[in-house]
């Protein structure tokens, strides 16, 4: 592929770019576009994400509307797709040979059939494999979501262009005891619920402190009923979502990081959190144990024990010794975190292989 087609330059284009980049995985995608178009010259095209358009009547129609996008396919020459849109994008991808072969990405950041059962998740899987192995390569920006990638799709050229992270650890000169805080979207995919169980079998002193925006009303009602009858509502603050000044804050407040997580592809939170000095009690699933090492710069417990989970926390609230030593292990792990300038070299060599 040259940087020409036809003495045209190439036409890019993004699908399901959100207007503003949210969660980790929006905020990679954002900063991969930019970089890559700094480097190549070339402007690429955003088409707007769809979520929440499609509702009511259109929701079982969205894969037919979605076929309206093919008008990108005739004119494109390179698409990149999401990871989260798969299910409206099966059939635009299966009939877009039709009209041009362009040259399909995928940028994954996690692997939703990891962490689902049943005979839905079964279909799913099954559907999202497919979707994947139509792609011409696949970018991954984690350690975690290559292994998956290289193991599940050997034949789907995989391309690791990692997560960018400052080599800065600044711990709080002061924080609160008993001060816990979770950070990241409310969904039932980040297991606050599984939380919020644990929390019930602490006897110590405690606030938690949920940061983050809201992205499925009934998960956060069904939260909220649980928190009232478990008698937690003094306990449990929703802060709801915050600037980068004011997350800041919350984390120099923290005493400790709790992530219940169930599907992570990396966690960027993780290493904000450590950048933080924040001691980490997390599941061992998905993604953590490729940041966290049990009882060196964090800790792990089995996934979904919740009696675990809040024995580790009331192990690790108030110690001062298990701080510091944990601290040694984070300021180790943080100088080994890829930085910008691998981020950079990643794009560069993606896009001259590309072409």
């Amino acid at each position: 592929m040259d940087r020409t087609t036809m003495g045209k330059p190439l036409a890019i284009y993004y699908l399901d770019n959100p207007k503003v980049a949210v969660t980790g995985g929006q905020k990679y995608n954002a900063r991969l576009k930019q970089c890559l178009t700094d480097y190549s010259g070339i402007s690429i095209t955003d088409m707007p994400q769809m979520f929440g358009y499609y509702r009511g009547w259109k929701y079982p129609l969205a894969p037919l509307l979605e076929l309206g996008r093919l008008r990108a396919f005739k004119r494109g020459d390179i698409v990149f797709f999401s990871d989260t849109a798969y299910l409206y994008h099966l059939l635009l991808l299966t009939l877009s040979g039709m009209f041009k072969h362009t040259y399909n990405v995928c940028i994954i950041h996690h692997f939703p059939w990891l962490g689902q059962k049943g005979l839905v998740a079964g279909i799913r899987k099954v559907l999202m494999k497919w979707y994947y192995r139509q792609m011409n390569e696949i970018i991954v920006p984690s350690p975690f979501t290559l292994d998956v990638a290289k193991h599940t799709f050997p034949s789907v050229k995989t391309t690791y262009i990692p997560l960018p992270f400052e080599h800065r650890f600044a711990p709080a000169a002061n924080y609160e005891k008993g001060y816990l805080l979770f950070v990241g979207t409310v969904e039932p995919r980040k297991g606050i619920h599984l939380l919020l169980e644990a929390l019930t079998h602490i006897k110590s002193d405690y606030q938690l402190h949920i940061v983050g925006q809201v992205v499925d009303d009934c998960y956060m009602q069904r939260l909220k009923q649980y928190i009232t009858a478990h008698d937690l509502d003094s306990k449990v603050i929703f802060e709801g979502a915050a600037d980068k000044e004011q997350l800041n804050r919350f984390y120099d407040r923290a005493e400790l990081f709790v992530f219940p997580s169930q599907l992570e592809g990396y966690g960027i939170v993780l290493i904000e959190a450590m950048q933080h000095g924040l001691p980490i009690v997390a599941f061992d699933n998905t993604a953590m144990p490729y940041s966290i090492e049990d009882g060196v710069n964090g800790y792990l417990v089995q996934n979904k024990n919740t009696t675990a989970m809040a024995e580790k926390i009331e192990q690790i609230m108030g110690n001062e010794d298990e701080r510091a030593k944990i601290q040694d292990g984070i300021k180790q792990h943080i100088n080994l975190l890829h930085t910008q300038n691998d981020f950079v070299a990643g794009v560069h060599s993606f896009w001259n292989n590309l072409i």
